[in-house]
Order: C-alpha cells, then sequence, then structure tokens
C-alpha cells in the first residue's frame, strides 16, 4: 500500500521537475493513477481501522468515516506531489522562519509566498500566483500584488545583515509595468556580501546614505512584466 503511494508521488514530482506539463495523456493517465491509488489506499486504511474499532459502526459511521479517511489520504497525495518550488538546498529551520513570514498577516494578503529563503538572508525567492484574490479587473495580475510582494524584501534584508547597530527605513518606491501578468510570477532579491560590506564601510565616514534596489517580476516564460525600484535609508544607530 505505502509502496504504491510512493511511486505515485515520486514519478509526478519527476514530471513535474522535469519541467513538463501535466497535459493531454499525460494528465488522462496521472488522474486514473490517482483515482485508483486513493481508493485503493481508503480501502486497505478503511478495513484496518473497522477490524480495530472496539465496538461495530453503524452505517452511517462508517460513511462518514470512509469519506473521512478517503479525504485526508487525496489532501497528504496533494501536498507531497507539490512540485518543488525552488532546487536550491534549505535547512529546516530556515525553512520555519519562511512558514512564519509567509504567515505574517500584512504579507499573506499580497497573495505572494517566499518560495526559498537563504539562512544567512542573502537571498529571497518569490512566487506570485495568479488566483481569484490577485486578479485585477480583466482577468491579469494585480499591480498592488506586484508591488506589494517585494515591497518588504530589502529592507528585511538589509535588517538582518547589518544588524542592531543600523537602522534602515524605506523612502521611496516606484513600480513600472512593462506587459500584462498573465501567469504566475517570480522574482529574487539577493543581497550579496560584498554590498553589505561596502554599505558597512561608507557608513563609517558618512552619517547616513541611501541606497537603491531594483526588483524584476517574471513570468513563466521569463519576461518581465513589472520592476519595482525601493530607495532605501542606512545610517548607524545613536545608541
Amino acid at each position: 500500500m505505502v509502496c504504491v503511494f510512493v511511486m505515485w508521488v515520486c514519478s509526478y514530482r519527476a514530471v513535474c521537475s522535469s519541467g513538463k506539463s501535466a497535459s493531454g495523456w499525460f494528465r488522462s493517465i496521472r488522474l486514473r493513477h490517482t483515482k485508483f491509488v486513493l481508493e485503493y489506499l481508503s480501502e486497505k486504511s478503511w478495513i484496518y481501522i473497522s477490524k480495530n474499532l472496539p465496538t461495530v459502526p453503524t452505517i452511517t459511521d462508517s460513511f462518514v468515516l470512509y469519506f473521512d479517511i478517503h479525504f485526508l489520504i487525496l489532501l497528504i497525495a496533494k501536498h507531497l506531489s507539490k512540485p518543488p518550488e525552488s532546487t536550491m538546498p534549505e535547512p529546516f529551520f530556515t525553512k520555519i522562519r519562511r512558514w512564519g513570514f509567509n504567515l505574517f498577516p500584512a504579507y499573506r494578503r499580497t497573495g505572494a509566498r517566499l518560495t526559498y529563503l537563504d539562512s544567512d538572508w542573502r537571498r529571497v525567492d518569490i512566487k506570485l500566483p495568479l488566483n481569484w484574490r490577485t486578479k485585477n479587473y480583466v482577468g491579469t495580475m494585480f499591480g498592488g500584488c506586484m508591488f506589494a510582494a517585494v515591497d518588504p524584501i530589502y529592507m528585511i534584508l538589509l535588517i538582518k545583515r547589518l544588524g542592531n547597530d543600523y537602522v534602515v527605513w524605506d523612502k521611496s518606491a516606484s513600480i513600472q509595468f512593462h506587459r500584462p501578468g498573465k501567469t504566475d510570477l517570480f522574482a529574487s532579491c539577493e543581497l550579496p556580501d560584498e554590498e553589505v560590506a561596502a554599505l558597512r564601510q561608507r557608513l563609517e565616514t558618512e552619517v547616513s546614505i541611501e541606497r537603491t534596489y531594483r526588483t524584476e517580476l517574471k513570468n513563466q516564460d521569463d519576461e518581465v512584466c513589472a520592476t519595482v525600484e525601493k530607495v532605501i535609508h542606512i545610517r548607524k544607530s545613536k545608541e
């Protein structure tokens, strides 16, 4: 039972990671295979649970329990068969930190999600899915969601990389649209070690500095749909 389930998950992940779309004949085969696996797992699980129940279940209890098992296995299969958003390795505790960031109410309402977070806050990958929450009046990606998806990223990266001895604030921002977002959008924000070292060096002789960071939001065809520029104010803490 477990082997059938694992084989189905691994085969689906392999196809998704290779860049092939689950459409046409492959989609029909996968759907038939999914139906077979779920029915098989549900039946075996129901047989095992019913044999180990302390009392004989009623017809209603049997019906509810069977479909609860079926639904639970469907949720597990959907979660495990989801293709990875990023192929870069990510430590477990960094995943917990990323999940917490995605659950933060202000960011969660943007519709965007962090798909990768470097353990040292050097790089962040972002995905902005096109769905009913992020669509505008004409069915493409809402511009406000594009801006909000990347709005806090560089400020947070700088705060984390520079530490408590520095004050970091957003000063201004602008967005330029190049083409409608008709698919999910993706963006990456990087703050290399050289940039952090240069900021520290400049702030040894200057009271404050302003840096401009540019982020491109691209569609699934790697075409730039929008460009966001953030001007960030940085200075040493007075304390």
